[in-house]
């Protein structure tokens, strides 16, 4: 079972993320059709991550109460449809209806907040390796989408290359239904006690307003923010800022999606590397790595290279969302137990208004200044005040030891 529930996180995140991570491929020919601005057009982007982040106690309190199968059918039909529908889009609101309010909203469904919960129900010595290896997903899920949409545009169009994605992702929801998420959904016999253990450590288990009283949390919080604001000030507008610096269309969506593989290998392996090496240290070298990512993009128009492009692909991708598994981890072992899907579905609010004020802002500069200078130069700060959070609250990296120092304090008043 623990197989089976891994490859269903793993999948359902891949195919979400990687359908709408593929907005920076529709970004180009969307902005043409509708006669938008490059802000009004990252704009649906903005909302988009603004939507997902705030529905995000929604889809944990969905998965909580009623489990896998409401979480990820609603979530495919959603999406589906909302993609579906933006083939059709003929104003700019319609295309903010479609991919940004509803792909939101399903999206939700479908990614970490759903998978943090699950995974943490089966897994428990190795939950960061589990996390990091959906976390993965996301990278996969670029990696084979972007490339695809590219043809699906030249071949057919943006409108319809949408429709096609868009029905694709309405006839998974109806295989999906067919799987035993109910069982899944139950968990495993070793979490029911860890989670009863919980409930007689705190009073009754963790909840959201237990969890907005703890430093944690809002140390979590904040990274989530700074964190994502810096990558999608950056990843929406990667393959336009590319494109107008000079480099083919191809060519750089193909280095998009080289991003996504770098994301794959960098998530999967961040878990067994902090164990070895250390949280700080690997989380240091992560933000180390995506500030220079970012200022490689940055210096393409003055020094139009393929260089420059694989270096960004290169240190950005391979760290692309590689703290997500760090805090995804970190909520699950300090908050074990009942209550971890609306718990991180809140601290995941940080992620969406983040991303959300990212990717718009970088965009809005991009319109007053003529290029991506301002826009990249402020994605870089952001991530190394997101290192500085890490770096200033020892608390996150003390998390395993507190939690359990926690539960052997429970079990001896148990016995």
């Amino acid at each position: 079972m623990l197989g089976a529930v891994l490859a269903l996180a793993f999948v359902m995140n891949m195919l979400g993320r990687g359908a709408t991570e593929a907005f920076a491929v529709f970004l180009l020919p969307v902005e043409t059709a509708l006669g938008a601005s490059r802000s009004q057009v990252t704009g649906v982007y903005s909302l988009f991550m603004l939507v997902m982040g705030l529905a995000g106690p929604i889809a944990g309190g969905v998965f909580d109460r009623l489990g896998a199968r409401a979480s990820y059918c609603f979530g495919l039909l959603l999406l589906g449809a909302s993609l579906y529908l933006a083939g059709s889009a003929t104003a700019i609101w319609h295309y903010a209806l479609t991919v940004g309010l509803a792909s939101g909203l399903g999206m939700s469904m479908l990614g970490m907040v759903t998978a943090n919960a699950l995974l943490s129900r089966w897994y428990q010595s190795r939950l960061g390796t589990a996390i990091g290896a959906v976390y993965a997903a996301t990278g996969f899920g670029v990696l084979l989408m972007a490339p695809i949409a590219q043809v699906l545009i030249s071949e057919f169009g943006w409108r319809d290359a949408y429709r096609l994605m868009g029905a694709v992702l309405v006839g998974l929801a109806l295989v999906t239904a067919l799987l035993p998420l109910s069982r899944m959904s139950r968990g495993s016999t070793d979490w029911q006690r860890k989670r009863a253990a919980s409930e007689a450590a705190t009073g009754g288990g963790w909840n959201v307003l237990r969890a907005l009283k703890t430093k944690p949390f809002w140390a979590l919080l904040v990274v989530y923010f700074l964190t994502s604001l810096a990558s999608f000030a950056v990843s929406p507008q990667a393959v336009a800022a590319m494109v107008e610096a000079g480099i083919t269309p191809l060519a750089a969506a193909s280095a998009f999606g080289l991003t996504g593989m770098l994301s794959l290998v960098g998530n999967a392996s961040i878990a067994p590397l902090v164990d070895r090496f250390g949280q700080r240290l690997m989380i240091t070298l992560s933000y180390l790595g995506t500030v220079i990512g970012i200022l490689c993009l940055a210096a393409l128009p003055s020094h139009p290279s393929l260089l420059l492009v694989y270096g960004w692909a290169l240190l950005f991708g391979i760290n692309q969302g590689t703290r997500g598994p760090i805090i995804s981890t970190l909520t699950a072992t300090i908050y074990a137990g009942g209550g971890v899907g609306r718990i991180y579905g809140t601290i995941a609010l940080g992620m969406g208004f983040g991303a959300a004020f990212g990717s718009w802002l970088s965009g809005y500069l991009h319109d007053i200044t003529g290029d991506y200078l301002a826009s990249f130069v402020m994605a870089a700060g952001a991530a190394a005040l997101g290192m500085a959070t890490f770096w200033t609250v020892p608390l996150l990296s003390d998390a395993r030891k507190e939690n359990a120092l926690r539960e052997g304090r429970a079990k001896g008043e148990a016995s």
